[in-house]
């Protein structure tokens, strides 16, 4: 049995290009693979071979996926007294081979590469195995009550968006379509295309630029009608146009995915069926059909939603943030800033083009507010659904990473905005103030004088 004079380990980033294949007498090729999860404490990698390993390097990377030192190699031999970990593979030994076992410990999410050098004859004539690990999210109860909650907020809230949907004001929006028709092109043309050159522009990723581009392609979100509100736009178009999206996702999302988004998902090698992806938008039709129903059977339960809407829709943005944070914290160690700075510019993008949109088809001020806030805020949490639904981990976790950027950022320009606009209105309300107090003083000052003037010619008067 000839011995292994040099052997090195290198651990590479996942998403990669591959070394070149032919050089100076390598040859690489993929022995198998190993799958891990975050925080296993043990992580066996198999290793067969029949040259001796007498040494063990590990090149360190810039994002650390796993870790490993020399006393976790270990080597079970049938002619030798078998450890622990060994006994359990005793009859997995080969009889030629040699079996080694690489004891690593998780740090992160990813696919990585294990490159074993051999030199095997005195020719430094070389082989190289490249082993692939795979290591996967953590499977708690958090993140099976994440998609749990996330499902249950999307149900909650389309429920609630039927409920406060006025069918009257729906029949007048129909007679008048226009500003509907400007805020579905804006919606459903004007973002898939936006969304689309961001992607080729900054050059994302093929698993990134998928996600994304499912964000830019799915439908309005509740949040804008709060907005809307604030902002004094037109609340019964914003409720209409966010109930049209909605509705409409069942054939848009499909016919952008399977067309412009078909290269993008090729590229990803994710396949998503046409029967699943509907399957997820109903989970946001249906409910919203039912609460619909609801508020014409019950009249009341309107007035009663419209109380509390606002503060439980609120709760679950922030509840959906902070789950987020919590259950997925170890994706800030991954997140890049061309995620941070792509994932935002899409609906801030989405603001300022469909503020612009519906400007020159000369639409009124509150309407063009609505249009605009409309087009920039889409419901995150579908896309979060089909991703954590039909994608495998670690594939899931780096397709969040750009929405997980989205749904922390996107609503600091209208936060400055509504701060600017409550400072002016402040300064404003002082200004009128002050001067009131000096019209009403000076017409005090002028009651005055009148008094005096009148004591003083009675007096004249009662003394002639």
């Amino acid at each position: 049995m000839c011995s292994l004079l040099f052997t090195k380990i290198i651990l590479c980033q996942t998403y990669l290009n591959d070394a070149d294949t032919n050089q100076n007498n390598k040859t690489i090729f993929i022995d198998n693979k190993t799958e891990c999860q975050m925080y296993q404490r043990n992580c066996f990698v198999k290793i067969t071979s029949k040259y001796l390993i007498r040494y063990v390097n590990m090149i360190p990377s810039k994002s650390k996926l796993f870790e490993f030192n020399q006393k976790s190699f270990k080597k079970c031999s049938l002619n030798q007294t078998l450890s622990k970990e060994c006994s359990k593979l005793k009859n997995h030994i080969p009889l030629n081979k040699e079996l080694y076992l690489l004891n690593i410990k998780p740090k992160l999410v990813g696919r990585a590469y294990l490159d074993i050098e051999y030199l095997i004859d005195d020719n430094y004539s070389r082989v190289i195995k490249r082993h692939i690990i795979v290591i996967k999210s953590p499977k708690r109860f958090i993140d099976v009550f994440q998609i749990f909650y996330i499902s249950f907020v999307s149900f909650l809230v389309a429920i609630i968006m039927g409920i406060l949907l006025d069918t009257e004001s729906l029949i007048q929006i129909i007679k008048m379509p226009i500003p509907v028709i400007v805020g579905f092109l804006s919606q459903y043309l004007l973002m898939p295309l936006l969304t689309f050159g961001f992607i080729k522009i900054f050059k994302l990723k093929p698993i990134e630029a998928l996600a994304l581009f499912i964000y830019g392609c799915s439908p309005g979100g509740v949040g804008s009608n709060n907005w809307t509100i604030i902002f004094n736009g037109d609340i019964d178009l914003s409720a209409i146009l966010t109930f049209v999206s909605t509705m409409s996702s069942i054939i848009m999302m499909p016919l952008w995915f399977y067309t412009l988004g078909k290269t993008i998902s090729i590229k990803a090698e994710i396949k998503i069926p046409l029967f699943k992806l509907i399957l997820n938008l109903l989970v946001t039709i249906i409910p919203c059909l039912i609460g619909i129903i609801l508020a014409k059977k019950f009249p009341k339960l309107k007035q009663t939603i419209m109380k509390y809407a606002k503060k439980i829709i609120v709760f679950m943005i922030i509840s959906f943030l902070v789950l987020n944070l919590v259950s997925k914290y170890y994706i800030f160690k991954l997140i890049t800033w061309q995620q941070w700075v792509t994932g935002p510019l899409i609906p801030w993008s989405g603001f300022a083009f469909g503020a612009f949109f519906a400007w020159i088809t000369r639409r009124p001020i509150k309407q063009i507010y609505t249009i605009s806030i409309e087009t920039g805020l889409q419901n995150v949490s579908i896309a979060f659904l089909i991703i954590m639904l039909n994608f495998e981990s670690p594939d899931s976790d780096y397709a969040l990473l750009p929405l997980i950027a989205v749904s922390t950022i996107t609503t600091v320009p209208l936060w400055i905005l509504f701060l600017i606009n409550k400072f002016i209105s402040r300064k404003n309300t002082k200004s009128l103030t002050q001067s009131s107090d000096f019209i009403k003083c000076n017409y005090n000052k002028n009651d005055i004088k009148i008094d005096v003037n009148l004591t003083n010619s009675l007096n004249d008067q009662e003394k002639i």
